[in-house]
């Protein structure tokens, strides 16, 4: 005979359990640093199973509607339970809190069945921390029928499980039981929600709100700290830049300074020397005069180009000759008349020969 289950306590059952890995130290390091609850494998004795209907049901509303229809299944106010989606069915676990509340602290307990690995097709029979369990897995890893036992169950009780299961039992013979190791945490795809589990103490909330904080005044720190190099960059570059502007600048001052004294010489002795020259040498040749009646009306000097523009007689004014008569000065080249001028006006336009330009 086997003893009869001890009274569930809020430890690990004292099962098998896998070798630590790298990854299960660094999950058990980031759950005691956050405060998450502790995972606590429930006992199979204490815990049922069935399939709930949640067709239609939105995703986000499939927890509540679960906890809905177990409140009504089972009439008790607080009800803990994980929960996994099989099509347009919910496969549930679930187990009484009242006993849990007391003793529930920091800790998340979980059905034993889960906290297996994935079992293989077919009927199987497991040692459980208290008991035997009877499983029988079908396609997609589902749970078929599932049943408990306080002791080693007989040959008839294992016959009446594969009958239901929907099996024959003379091709499913009592299997020896075996033990499997209990993992961490549960396998992929299933929820827990406990009622029972407390929140965080206020020395938590206190702690982690100091880190919170440390951590927000460290963060500012950088940021400031990266804004002011940030800033320093750019003003060095603004700095060097600005220096070699000034240093620019202040050369081509340096060489407009050197030239400008030459430059205003030439700008006032040579135009004038020149432009005395070609007037005098206009004059000279009778091109305007009291006795042609030819007057000089405008004159623009620029660039070595010359703009002239004559007032002329009615009468006894030959062009062709006039034009000839400049042309022979020895002053000019490309004379040209300009047209649009008034009446009784002759506009020409001429370029200085190099040799009179040089002139001083």
């Amino acid at each position: 005979m086997q003893p009869t289950p001890p009274k569930y306590a809020n430890r690990i059952p004292k099962a098998p359990t896998p070798p630590s890995s790298p990854m299960s130290w660094l999950r058990r390091a980031w759950a005691f640093c956050i405060g998450a609850p502790r995972v606590v494998a429930l006992p199979r004795g204490k815990c049922h199973r069935l399939m709930l209907d949640v067709k239609g049901v939105p995703r986000r509303m499939v927890q509540s509607s679960i906890a809905l229809q177990l409140g009504h299944l089972t009439g008790q106010p607080v009800v803990g339970f994980a929960w996994r989606l099989a099509g347009t069915q919910a496969e549930v676990w679930y187990w009484p809190e009242a006993p849990l509340a007391s003793s529930a602290v920091d800790v998340r307990p979980c059905p034993e069945p889960l906290l297996r690995a994935e079992m293989p097709l077919g009927l199987h029979l497991i040692q459980c921390a208290a008991g035997f369990e009877a499983v029988s897995i079908k396609d997609g890893g589902i749970t078929h029928r599932t049943r408990w036992f306080a002791a080693l169950p007989a040959e008839a009780a294992w016959q009446q499980f594969v009958r239901d299961a929907g099996a024959d039992p003379d091709q499913h013979p009592l299997p020896a039981a075996k033990s499997m190791a209990l993992l961490d945490q549960p396998t992929k795809g299933w929820v827990l929600f406990a009622a029972a589990v407390r929140p965080l103490s206020p020395q938590q909330w206190a702690v982690w709100g100091a880190v919170a904080l440390a951590g927000a005044a460290l963060c500012g720190l950088l940021s400031y700290n990266l804004k002011l190099i940030v800033n320093t960059e750019a003003l060095k570059k603004e700095y060097a830049t600005l220096a070699e502007q000034s240093a620019t600048t202040l050369k081509l001052q340096r060489e407009i300074e050197t030239l400008q004294q030459p430059v205003a010489a030439i700008v006032q002795v040579q135009p004038q020397v020149l432009q005395t020259k070609l007037m005098a040498g206009l004059a000279a040749a009778g091109l305007f005069d009291e006795a042609t009646k030819v007057n000089l009306q405008e004159w623009e000097y620029r660039n070595g180009r010359v703009r002239m523009q004559f007032s002329v007689p009615a009468e006894g004014f030959e062009l062709g000759k006039f034009l000839e008569s400049i042309e022979k000065l020895g002053l000019f080249k490309n004379v040209r008349l300009l047209s649009g001028t008034p009446p009784q006006s002759v506009g020409l336009q001429a370029e200085l020969l190099t040799n009179v330009r040089s002139v001083p």
